[in-house]
């Protein structure tokens, strides 16, 4: 990456709209997303950097959400020692109407001195000078390096992140992490919060939709073929057995991948499947296999 940054922009600074490094996680235990970690919106270019920086990054952002927002989710993050809204970010999202869908991170916590504390919880609340963000709102963070230690080392990282909750417990901010608007573990929470509300809202309808079309294709090559309509005495039985075997098949495949409050939503679903209008034959059943 580093050559064809260097290629592009004829230096080591810089981004590049043609490339990216993709990192492919395979578990049957994390749902199915890409994460996007997109450079940030700079307003001036610093020592070493190309003069249009700032045109870079705005352009790489904004080119990446407008062709993939139907179907995505956002964190905006923020510096504590910045106002939320003098984000670039923040106005970015903002003007392409995509607040609702937005959850601000309010990072490097450890920075801020004592004195701007009250303004951190002001903005939590979405208050003064914070971007109001509903449903999904703010939260603070802080992933302070441990110090003589890299990065890299998976150790560092662990004791980085036990670090955080004793730093706003000893902040006088326990009631933050009690609430759910501070540390990482709430910030996860959040995500699952906005992730299980697009499924309900968006690919559970979508898919049973779909469904639909599909049984109704079938039905039609019923019809085509000439083959006579089955009565529900002679498909119940059968019927009913394999949409009970499919349900608890993709029951059980979806659970290792949703966090337990989500499979209440699987169930409520299937019977919504299956009870708004019930497969008609034999023969379509099978085909869906």
């Amino acid at each position: 990456m580093d050559s064809i940054i260097s290629r592009q922009n004829h230096s080591l600074t810089g981004v590049t709209r043609d490339f990216m490094i993709i990192l492919e996680v395979q578990s049957p235990h994390v749902p199915s997303l890409d994460l996007v970690d997109l450079p940030g919106v700079v307003t001036a270019a610093s020592a070493n950097e190309p003069e249009d920086m700032p045109q870079q990054t705005r352009a790489l952002v904004e080119e990446h959400i407008r062709a993939n927002h139907q179907h995505s989710l956002f964190l905006c993050v923020v510096q504590a020692t910045m106002a939320p809204n003098a984000s670039t970010g923040m106005q970015m999202l903002q003007q392409l109407g995509l607040l609702d869908r937005t959850i601000g991170v309010i990072t490097m916590c450890d920075e801020l001195a004592v004195r701007h504390h009250p303004k951190l919880r002001a903005r939590l609340q979405q208050q003064g000078d914070a971007v109001v963000l509903r449903p999904f709102g703010w939260v603070a963070t802080m992933n302070c390096p441990v110090p003589g230690k890299s990065i890299a080392n998976y150790s560092a990282l662990l004791e980085q992140a036990g670090a955080e909750a004793p730093f706003f417990v000893e902040q006088g901010m326990s009631d933050l992490i009690d609430s759910g608007l501070a540390t990482c573990p709430a910030l996860v929470g959040k995500i699952d919060a906005m992730f299980l509300q697009y499924m309900k809202e968006s690919w559970f309808p979508t898919t049973i939709r779909m469904l639909h079309d599909e049984q109704d294709k079938l039905l039609a090559g019923n019809v085509t073929l000439g083959l006579p309509a089955t009565t529900a005495t002679e498909t119940a039985p059968t019927g009913a057995a394999e949409l009970k075997q499919l349900q608890d098949v993709a029951v059980v495949a979806a659970s290792d991948a949703l966090s337990h409050n989500r499979q209440w939503m699987l169930d409520y679903y299937w019977r919504e499947l299956i009870s708004v209008r019930p497969f008609g034959s034999r023969l379509r059943l099978l085909r869906h296999n």
